[in-house]
């Protein structure tokens, strides 16, 4: 389609850079609360309903019912038990109810003081499952410009159509037929005179030449729920 041609129609806004127009081949949709016409690629042509994050919030208005006298009642009552309490981090003045208090060993005022006490308290060597900088790496690899073209590859092969069910597009992702944990262990076996937490940026650069990680016949596309199904372990 001639995107000159078409009036009133705006891209959906998607990670598309190591795409072609004719590789990902839009479709055009009409959104459901102002009637405008845009285009989306076939992995999302399930899940976009919407051509904009304010129509999207119309959306959300509607389906909002209004409040009961008696949960208004319960909502009073819930709010007259609140205690107030310090910050573990800043130290300000928060308001938690007492069943919050009960769940959360340490209480916060916002999520940027979570984040803080996290950055802190809860990395590297302080971390429950912290493996040495492995998690990282496999992170850093999982994530990199490499990692997201194998998948662009795997879904344009398979035609953005799931392997196991066959639905096409839709909340989609990539399957590794040998996991990827297996991979990562003989890709650090191979290289094992590297530290993965000392020498990362050094395994990162080799990563990015390791066939094995990119290797599309390794890979299938399956929808979210057949993915999901792949990652039960039996007891």
């Amino acid at each position: 389609m001639d995107k000159t041609k078409v009036e009133n129609i705006s891209i959906t806004q998607v990670d598309i850079s190591e795409l072609k127009p004719a590789e990902y081949d839009p479709r055009q949709i009409t959104c459901k609360i102002c009637g405008k016409n845009f285009l989306v690629i076939p992995a999302l042509i399930n899940i976009r309903k919407f051509c904009s994050r304010p129509c999207y919030h119309k959306h959300l208005t509607t389906l909002k019912k209004p409040l009961s006298e008696a949960t208004k009642i319960k909502i009073g009552k819930a709010n007259s038990r609140k205690i107030t309490l310090a910050c573990d981090f800043c130290g300000d003045k928060v308001v938690r109810s007492p069943s919050h208090i009960q769940r959360h060993k340490t209480i916060f005022c916002s999520s940027i003081c979570y984040g803080k006490f996290i950055s802190i308290y809860h990395t590297r060597d302080n971390a429950f499952n912290w493996q040495g900088g492995k998690n990282s790496l496999h992170e850093e690899i999982r994530k990199s410009k490499q990692a997201n073209l194998w998948r662009t590859r795997i879904f344009k092969r398979d035609k953005y159509q799931c392997q196991n069910c066959d639905e096409v597009g839709g909340d989609i992702e990539a399957h590794h037929i040998k996991t990827f944990s297996i991979l990562l262990k003989e890709f650090l076996h191979q290289y094992n005179q590297f530290s993965p937490t000392e020498d990362i940026d050094t395994l990162i650069q080799l990563a990015v030449s390791y066939e094995p990680f990119w290797d599309i016949a390794n890979g299938k596309t399956l929808c979210k729920k057949c993915h999901n199904k792949t990652k039960i372990r039996c007891p």
